[in-house]
């Protein structure tokens, strides 16, 4: 292991027709970009979506998902939700009853909560549920996604809590390999955790989150659920553009993971004094692989408080690093930390060479105040688009 110091180079990225330049301290390197938006300059080169603009902002569908064909919904017949009741014709429950469908809410359900009164379960496939430009939050209970090609977008999932081990959002037991996206939500507060990617029973898993907002909790996301009788595939999971906010620890915690996270946005991260328990934020576990890109993270302020162990004075809240002993590979480059009133963010590796290199091609911002201020005012909100997409969200800068 080593501690990755905070005066490491972040990235510059600029574009000028195929040819991609990454500025650093250390000189100018070109890297040529093919048609296809992949880079050509060997393994380690930054990759570049095609019709992406790395300095105005990440474009949406860049991540694992999107490498294996997520659709979601577009293109299928639309369902529109008419009622914020728990059950019925034209409720949420119903709607994600079936598979193969776009579905939207009425425009007269603008600021609705709709109350589950118990989890919504499906294992329907092929859809998008499409709550952009409406303000839609769910509450009471989870809802547990068991099928494949499902897209989440535009939605708030707050205050589930209806039972005492309620996730706001699971993904889980698919049937066959599992591919998700999670575009422009917002998620807060629930029983246990934000959201539980887990129990994939042998089928390799490929998700994409991205633009969200994840707020005022202890546990925000879990990849993989510790319980190897129920698990046996791989997750891949891209996160981008996300804020972070208030959250304690797992902004992922992950095992049998291929973890890739950029420009996510950490505010006030890490646990308040009298909390208990660690502080770290994201964390590679056993078997892990996960790879951090021009991310920006300011810790809780702490105050002066003593550690058991080696930090005996002010704490060093750790933004990243390996989870359990350090079983997990971690690989950290461009990190923006940030310090608040003295408390400063520590970052640790653990063998990046061991750490793979993203299979699809996408764009950086530079880790710097003008994208965190771009990303935590993106985040957790969904603009409608003019034109179909898989993406309800469109930018998510």
């Amino acid at each position: 292991m080593r501690l990755v110091p905070t005066t490491r180079p972040a990235f510059i990225v600029f574009a000028a027709l195929s040819m991609l330049v990454v500025q650093s301290s250390v000189g100018h390197t070109a890297i040529e970009v093919a048609p296809d938006g992949v880079a050509t300059g060997g393994a380690d080169a930054i990759r570049l979506r095609p019709g992406g603009d790395p300095v105005l902002g990440a474009q949406a569908g860049q991540g694992f998902a999107e490498s294996r064909g997520l659709t979601g919904g577009l293109g299928r017949a639309s369902y529109v939700v008419t009622s914020a009741g728990d059950s019925g014709p034209g409720t949420y429950r119903d709607a994600l009853a079936g598979g193969d469908r776009h579905i939207t809410f009425d425009p007269r359900l603008d600021g609705s909560t709709i109350r589950l009164g118990s989890p919504v379960q499906t294992d329907a496939s092929n859809f998008t549920v499409d709550g952009s430009g409406r303000n839609i939050t769910i509450s009471g209970y989870a809802t547990k996604f068991e099928g494949t090609n499902i897209v989440i977008a535009g939605l708030k999932f707050k205050d589930v809590t209806g039972s005492v081990n309620e996730d706001a959002v699971t993904f889980r037991n698919a049937a066959t390999e599992q591919i998700f996206g999670i575009y422009g939500n917002w998620f807060e507060t629930a029983s246990d955790g934000l959201i539980d990617i887990i129990w994939n029973r042998n089928h390799d898993v490929y998700g994409t989150i991205c633009g969200n907002t994840f707020a005022h909790h202890d546990k925000a996301l879990l990849v993989h659920s510790g319980d190897d009788a129920n698990e046996g595939g791989r997750y891949h999971i891209t996160l981008c553009n996300n804020l972070w906010i208030d959250i304690y620890q797992r902004a992922p915690m992950s095992r049998d993971a291929r973890v890739h996270q950029y420009n996510d946005v950490f505010e006030s991260f890490g646990k308040p004094d009298g909390a208990g328990g660690g502080s770290k934020s994201a964390a590679a576990s056993e078997r892990s692989e996960h790879l951090l890109e021009n991310n920006i993270a300011i810790p809780r302020r702490m105050g002066e408080r003593t550690f058991t162990g080696d930090e005996t004075t002010r704490p060093r809240v750790e933004f990243a690093g390996p989870h359990s002993g350090g079983q997990g590979a971690i690989r950290i480059d461009g990190s923006l930390l940030l310090t608040n009133g003295g408390d400063q963010a520590t970052q640790l590796e653990n063998s990046p060479d061991d750490v793979f290199t993203p299979p699809y091609a996408y764009s950086l911002l530079p880790a710097d105040e003008s994208t965190r201020s771009r990303v935590a005012s993106a985040a957790g909100t969904c603009t409608p688009v003019s034109a179909p997409s898989v993406n309800p969200c469109g930018r998510l800068t």
